[in-house]
Parts: C-alpha cells; sequence; structure tokens
C-alpha cells in the first residue's frame, strides 16, 4: 500500500471551492504543456521560450510569466523556430506550416509565406538569424530573406544544392559579411555584400573535407568570437577560422541546438549542455533540474536560461537554478478526456495495434479552475505508484475512491484518504494477457449501480463489476467478439460496450440480470448502425443512445429495448443529407441543454438536441483549435466549459448550457461588473431547469429576454435593437415556467 499524502486535501478544496478563474461565456482558453521547452531568446527585458503547442515569456521588472497563443493572435502553435531581432526589436516565430508570424510591440503581424509558394513537400522553418535588416530563414527547402522593416520576402534561395536541387537548411548564422548555413550536404556560405547575386547557386561557397569539415548533413551552426562552430551529429564540432579544423569536442554525440556570443558559446546536445570558450574548452552546465536540454542562452546580465523537455524554462537568475514552470498538464497527450465533480480529468496513456501497451508513464492530468494538477511517478505535482498507460479513470461516491484504469496495469485504485492499491491479476479476477510484463488491459471503466464496471480486453471474462465493499463480479459471454471492448457505460440497467474496430466493430449490449445480449453492428434489423466501425457513444437527457462510427451518427430512440426483436438504428437528417455521412465521428458528448457536441477529423460540431440544426463550427481557421482531429470532448456540467483533446494538446470553450436543477442554486452572474473590453457574452449559471429570464434596467424596462439552455443563460449586453447597454445597474428577474421558483439579481455594465 502507497499513500498519496494531500490527495483528499485537493480533491475536497477542488469540489467546495467554486471556481474563481472562469472565463466569459463564448470565450477560448488553451491548455497546454510547458514543461517540454524547445526555444528559448532573449527580448529586451523578456525572455521568450517556446513549447511544443505554446509561447510564453518570462518578464524579468515583475517576475511574471504570460502566454501567447492563437487566442492572442498567432497563427499556429506548432513553432519551429525563435528569433529576436535586436536592431529592430522584432519577435520572429517560424512554424512546421512554413508561415511566420512577427511581434513588434504589442502588435502581432501574420505573414503567409505558404499559399502561394510552389514549394513541393515540407516548408518549415527550422532556424532564422538575420544581418543588418534583413532576416534569413532556414527552412526544409532553402532560405527566405526577409526585409525587417516591411516584413516582406525578398529572395528566396531554394536551389542551394551543389547540382542547383533543393536543400535542407537546418540553422545560419552570419560571420562579417558572410551567411553560413548548415545544410544536409554540410556547411555552404555566400556573401552577403557586394551585390553578390545568391539566387545563383553557384556563387555559394561549398565546403568538404578537402577544406577539412565533412560535406555532411550539420545540425547546428553558430558564430563563436571571430569563427564559426558547427557540428554533424555522431562526429564532433569543427571550428572555421579561415579553414576547417576538427576539435575533438563533444564527440559521437547528437546536437540540439545553439546560441553564440563574443565570448561564449551555448551547446545543447543529447548528454546535457556545455559553455564552450573561444579557446574550445569545454564547461558543463550541471543541475539535477537539467533533464533533456534542447536550447540554452546567455542573457544580457550573464544568466543562464535553458529550455529543457522535462522541466520547462531553467535559470539562475536568482541564484541557484530553478524551474520557471507555468500552470498546464504535464504532457500534451492525451488519449481520453473524463469528468466528475467540477474537474476535468485528462488521460494521456494508450495502446497501439493489438492494445499493445506504449509504455506511457506520464500518469493523469486534473484541472479544477485553480489550475492543473498532475499526477504521475516523476512526482511533478503528486506521486503515484508505477501505473503506466493510463486512459480511463471513474471516481466512485459509494466507494469513496478514483479507479483508474490502464493499458497493461490493471487498475488503479486511490481513496479519499490518499491510499493506492493496484489490482491486477495478483489480487482480483483481472487476467494478464502476457505469461510475463505488463499485459492486463483495462481499456474503460464505468459506473455501476453499486459498484463499477471494469474492462478486461482479450480475455474470456471481458466485463467485470467491482461492488462498492471490494467484491467483484465477473462476465462471459459466448460471443468472441465481446472479449475485445474498449469503452463501456450503462443504459437502463443494460452494459453497452463498444468493440475494438480492429477487430469486429460495433456495440455489444449485456443484460446482467438475464444474462442476455445482442451485438449491435451495421447489418440491417440487427443494429443498422450506419458504419461498421463504432468509435464514441452518449446517453442523451431524453433517454436516446448517440452512436459514433466511420460514416456517420447514428441513434437508438428505444435503447431499452435493444435486447429483442428487428433493431435498426436511425439517423439524423441535416441540410437534407445524413449527418457526417462518409466522415468519422470521433467523439460525441452531450451538454446540459441536450444539445450534441460532435467531435471529427474537421473540427468540432455544436448541434440542438435533435442535431439537425447547426449551432457552432470550430477549427483550425477559425479558432484556437491546435489541429482540427478532435478525437475526444469533455464538458464541465457546472460551468458549461467544453474541453477538446487534439494530438497537439488540450484547449477550452466557455458553452452557453450548464446541468440543470429543479430550482435556482448557487446563481451566479459572471463576469460581473461588465466593463467595455469584455469578449464575449455574460453568463448566468444555476439556473432552474429551462429557465425564463429577463433582464430590465432600474426603470423595469426590458432590454433582454432568453431562455436558458439548461441551467445557464446568456446575454450579450445589448438590448432586442442590437445597441450597447448603456453604462448602469440592470436588475435580472428568473423564474421556472410555471412561476414556482424564481431568482433576482444584478448585473453592472461599466463602459
Amino acid at each position: 500500500m502507497n499513500r498519496l499524502a494531500v490527495f483528499i486535501f485537493c480533491f475536497i478544496l477542488w469540489q467546495h471551492s467554486f471556481a474563481q478563474n472562469d472565463i466569459p461565456v463564448g470565450t477560448w482558453r488553451t491548455h497546454y504543456s510547458y514543461y517540454n521547452l524547445n526555444h528559448v531568446v532573449e527580448a529586451g527585458n523578456r525572455i521568450f521560450a517556446s513549447a511544443e503547442s505554446g509561447l510564453f515569456y518570462f518578464d524579468k521588472d515583475d517576475n511574471s510569466i504570460t502566454t501567447i497563443s492563437k487566442i492572442d493572435g498567432l497563427q499556429a502553435e506548432d513553432i519551429t523556430a525563435l528569433y529576436f531581432d535586436s536592431n529592430s526589436s522584432q519577435l520572429l516565430i517560424g512554424y512546421g506550416s512554413g508561415n511566420l508570424d512577427v511581434i513588434r510591440g504589442n502588435e502581432i503581424f501574420n505573414l503567409d509565406l505558404t499559399s502561394t509558394s510552389q514549394v513541393i513537400g515540407s516548408k518549415k522553418i527550422n532556424h532564422i538569424t538575420s544581418y543588418q535588416s534583413f532576416a534569413y530563414i532556414a527552412t526544409d527547402y532553402g532560405v527566405l530573406k526577409l526585409d525587417l522593416n516591411r516584413l516582406e520576402v525578398t529572395e528566396t534561395y531554394r536551389e542551394l544544392g551543389a547540382g542547383a536541387e533543393p536543400l535542407t537548411v537546418n540553422q545560419g548564422t552570419v560571420l562579417n559579411d558572410s551567411l553560413f548555413l548548415a545544410t544536409e550536404e554540410g556547411v555552404i556560405a555566400g556573401n552577403l555584400i557586394n551585390d553578390t547575386n545568391l539566387l545563383d547557386y553557384q556563387n555559394w561557397k561549398r565546403f568538404d573535407i578537402a577544406d577539412g569539415i565533412p560535406a555532411a548533413s550539420v545540425e547546428i551552426i553558430v558564430s563563436l568570437d571571430n569563427m564559426i562552430i558547427a557540428g554533424i551529429n555522431g562526429d564532433q564540432l569543427y571550428k572555421y577560422q579561415n579553414v576547417w579544423q576538427a576539435t575533438s569536442v563533444l564527440a559521437g554525440v547528437d546536437f540540439r541546438n545553439t546560441s553564440g556570443g563574443d565570448q561564449q558559446a551555448m551547446i545543447a546536445y543529447n548528454g546535457g549542455l556545455i559553455r564552450l570558450s573561444p579557446d574550445m574548452q569545454e564547461n558543463p552546465v550541471q543541475s539535477e533540474l537539467l533533464s533533456a536540454v534542447n536550447m540554452a542562452i546567455i542573457d544580457s546580465e550573464g544568466r543562464l536560461w535553458i529550455a529543457d523537455s522535462e522541466n520547462g524554462l531553467i535559470s539562475d537568475y536568482n541564484g541557484p537554478f530553478q524551474s520557471f514552470t507555468l500552470d498546464g498538464p504535464y504532457k500534451n497527450d492525451i488519449f481520453r478526456l473524463g469528468q466528475f465533480g467540477r474537474s476535468v480529468y485528462a488521460f494521456p496513456g494508450g495502446y497501439g495495434p493489438g492494445m499493445s501497451p506504449q509504455g506511457n508513464d506520464a500518469g493523469f492530468y486534473v484541472f479544477n479552475n485553480d489550475g492543473w494538477l498532475n499526477y504521475n511517478t516523476v512526482g511533478v505535482d503528486q506521486t503515484i505508484p508505477e501505473f503506466n498507460d493510463i486512459v480511463d479513470g471513474v471516481y466512485q461516491e459509494g466507494a469513496g475512491s478514483l479507479f483508474l484504469a490502464s493499458a497493461g496495469y490493471g487498475l488503479l485504485k486511490i481513496t479519499n484518504s490518499g491510499e493506492t492499491t493496484i489490482m491486477d491479476e495478483t489480487n482480483s479476477p483481472l487476467q494478464n494477457l502476457a505469461a510475463s510484463g505488463r499485459r492486463v488491459m483495462v481499456p474503460g471503466l464505468a459506473k455501476a449501480g453499486n459498484g463499477l464496471w471494469v474492462l478486461n480486453y482479450g480475455t474470456p471474462y471481458a466485463l467485470h463489476l467491482l461492488n462498492n465493499d471490494g467484491n467483484w463480479t465477473s462476465h462471459s459471454f459466448n460471443l468472441t467478439v465481446a472479449q475485445f471492448p474498449i469503452k463501456v457505460m450503462e443504459v437502463y440497467d443494460h452494459i453497452w460496450m463498444i468493440t475494438d474496430p480492429a477487430v469486429e466493430g460495433g456495440i455489444f449490449v449485456y443484460d446482467p440480470e438475464t444474462q442476455a445480449y445482442r451485438f449491435l453492428s451495421d447489418a440491417a434489423n440487427n443494429g443498422g448502425l450506419k458504419g461498421d466501425k463504432v468509435y464514441d457513444f452518449a446517453l442523451d437527457k431524453e433517454g436516446l443512445v448517440w452512436v459514433g462510427t466511420n460514416n456517420g451518427v447514428s441513434v437508438f430512440t428505444l435503447p431499452s429495448e435493444v435486447l429483442q426483436g428487428n433493431v435498426d438504428a436511425v439517423e439524423p437528417v441535416f441540410e437534407s443529407g445524413l449527418l457526417f455521412k462518409d466522415e468519422e465521428v470521433l467523439s460525441i458528448k452531450v451538454d446540459g441543454g441536450n444539445r450534441k457536441w460532435i467531435g471529427t477529423n474537421k473540427g468540432a460540431w455544436l448541434f440542438n438536441d435533435a442535431a439537425d440544426e447547426q449551432i457552432l463550427h470550430f477549427d483550425q481557421t477559425n479558432s484556437p483549435l491546435p489541429d482540427n482531429r478532435v478525437f475526444d470532448i469533455e464538458i464541465n456540467p457546472q460551468t458549461g466549459e467544453v474541453f477538446f483533446a487534439t494530438s497537439k494538446g488540450i484547449v477550452s470553450y466557455r458553452g452557453t448550457a450548464t446541468e440543470a436543477r429543479a430550482e435556482h442554486s448557487e446563481v451566479k452572474i459572471f463576469p460581473n461588473p461588465v466593463t467595455e473590453d469584455l469578449k464575449g457574452t455574460v453568463g448566468i449559471s444555476g439556473l432552474a431547469s429551462d429557465a425564463i429570464v429577463k433582464i430590465t434596467d432600474t426603470s423595469g424596462k426590458l432590454i433582454w429576454q432568453m431562455q436558458a439552455n439548461g441551467g445557464t443563460a446568456t446575454w450579450n449586453v445589448a438590448d432586442y435593437n442590437g445597441n450597447r447597454a448603456a453604462s448602469g445597474i440592470y436588475l435580472v428577474f428568473s423564474a421556472t415556467e410555471d412561476g414556482e421558483d424564481t431568482y433576482v439579481g444584478k448585473i453592472a455594465v461599466i463602459n
């Protein structure tokens, strides 16, 4: 038995402290990991660093940390290069797409460098350097010359190879009047003055072994004092002062990044970090915080700033090395989302083909409006026992415990008092698929009336009930496909299980009391699902089961009767066609207003209760979604905030519907007061189910009227004519349809 010391404290605190960090209705926020950093640069009194899916800066003036994302005007999140030009005081941000953002003062300029490009293949920006009033942008197809004053590309050097073919350029640096490039074919150099035509590949100097350096792929290149330093993976560092020389420094390593100066260069490699002096002396930088350094710089005050892949931004700015980390999940890896109470859970584990374990030791992450808390063996916030590949979780009130499912380790129980127990083949009916090793495959969990439903993939007893008293009941079926379930939910005392699409996609329905069962597939009269692969399902507030398939959406209108007779699902019709026909529907969630949130490969959608009216559609072009493939969705029922899981991390949107109650309870008006810079709308939550809400001025004049979505109503701070409400106090009147339960509140508007 292990103890999770403060689990109960954090859990109780989060469940009973209402959000102090809500966002307005109709607005977004990102939930990215800032533990894995790739780049760091100094920009005046700020230190900018980029992560897998985000950008932030540390302000030396007040020690604050501020994030910048698509919400603030950036084009994307897949940052691949970061550079600050001190002459023009501009921060340049390069992306994997090949596009560029420039931050100049408080303005962000989005530069489209790819839509009219004739480049075929990768357009990724790898590195940026500058000389005089131009930036030189190293890409997978060559170099772009950018005018830093006009923010226009003036020249493109695409045919840099020895045979005038495109060349991948990893990095660039300037020494005196020449641009030196680290390319896949070695180091090349071009003169930046004397009107040299660098569009002609023959005007580039190519260095090879005859010059003292192999014509192999060069990973890094940097100016140090009055020379050039270049690094070849698996080889060593080379230095150039009119001629190239091997240095024997960092022999055999793989290089990650570098930064330079007059007196020393910082070289990050797969084994650590060194300061390199002009006389080629190695000075290792050591700290227990350094895990895997991707880049480091020395600021104007001589302090180190390090971008680490595990511990975020590390610096000796205040003396001893410390980590400057932001609130967020430990990793951007997400497999599935979950929710209970006022918390949203993210499970980063997963499984490969054939339910093969992945060895993901990132643990799990919990979000409340107070922030993120990370549980893993590393102990970033809280430590849990070794329990990899966590794919699902359920909090069971009756047992007073959180249960976590692993694709390999079985089941982990964490009690409110902090005790932890792993249940596997040694102490439970769960079976191990491997003679040795961890292959107790539990891909899904679901609440039961008196306990917890537990899946055990690939075994004759693929379904178990763990009662609140700790006793197990195991269920087996004379149907092979039933041995391969991946998701489970309870519907009217029946157990619905999605079966592995890689085996035979469909839904297995089972009645534990009568032991009757049925496999619902795409066959007519036996399910009639629109697709032969099922990815998700959800029970809505009218008792219908909505199913996401590889060919659209199917709905079972009488789920309690699917074990009898002919059964065919129906397909919602939208705009004279079947909803999402020929498209993969990856996730379906039902909000407090019985509306359907649907995740696909083309973004996220919100439909009304019958799914015949589209309310919203989000993708990368009109929202902060970092990727169009939305494979899971979760909703905080108290706040209406909708969380979207993508391969590049989590973002959330404050929706307009919350879970309703029979009467008004803990009604909250947010934001209040309303200022002129409000983005989004005012949300009024905690209302009785579908209440009628009226807003008047203090004289009683009606300004606006609406009906709540579930337990939330919204106001756009305008009257019926679309005019902005004047500064003043406004009254909120809410009542149930029968008028039996009412609420009166106030909203202050400040323009």
